[in-house]
């Protein structure tokens, strides 16, 4: 099966009559500006370890939990307390200030990597979760692109959480970014 699409500045596709069932897999649309919606949702919805880098101008809503930079606090629902947990997380990034476009020609590689933790934030054990994966290279960070993957961490104690992403560039940093707990081990719809 497929491990990768690398659907890389193809500036005609509009639609994708597909659906992608390799967990690994790692679906790259970047600058296919013309995708249709009902495409973006098979991208972002698919279920992959792997992840998904597809254009996009904002966060979907689906992402519930939302922050701007790096961190974010939230309180998980005691009834879906689990030891471990999934979420899938959709980050946008900006170029600092003081870089200009014109040093983002598209060609360049980067050689970035985007990182993850989670912090289990109960009093009484003040205990710091790594999440997996704890981080993502990437070759490349683009401006008006979302990108999706899966978190999971294990021995969660707490019902609040702090998460905080991580960006090692210079040139970069995360602009916004949201998450989406996985409550089945089966992923179907983020409606």
């Amino acid at each position: 099966s497929l491990s990768c699409i690398d659907a890389d500045n193809c500036k005609s596709l509009e639609r994708l009559d597909c659906s992608f069932n390799n967990p690994e897999i790692r679906l790259k649309f970047t600058n296919c500006f013309k995708l249709n919606q009902e495409a973006k949702d098979l991208i972002m919805h698919t279920s992959t370890r792997g992840y998904a880098i597809l254009p996009g101008a904002q966060v979907p809503a689906c992402f519930n939990h939302r922050a701007i930079g790096g961190s974010l606090k939230f309180k998980l629902n005691e009834s879906t307390l689990h030891t471990f947990l999934r979420f899938k997380a959709c980050i946008m990034l900006d170029m600092h200030k003081d870089e200009t476009d014109d040093d983002d020609d598209g060609d360049d590689e980067d050689d970035s990597s985007m990182g993850v933790t989670m912090e289990n934030t109960n009093e009484q054990k003040g205990l710091k979760v790594w999440c997996i994966p704890g981080s993502r290279n990437m070759k490349r960070f683009l401006t008006e692109h979302i990108y999706i993957f899966i978190v999971e961490a294990e021995d969660v104690t707490s019902t609040e959480l702090i998460f905080e992403f991580k960006i090692d560039s210079g040139k970069w940093k995360i602009r916004e970014w949201g998450l989406l707990q996985i409550l089945d081990l089966e992923e179907t719809s983020y409606s």
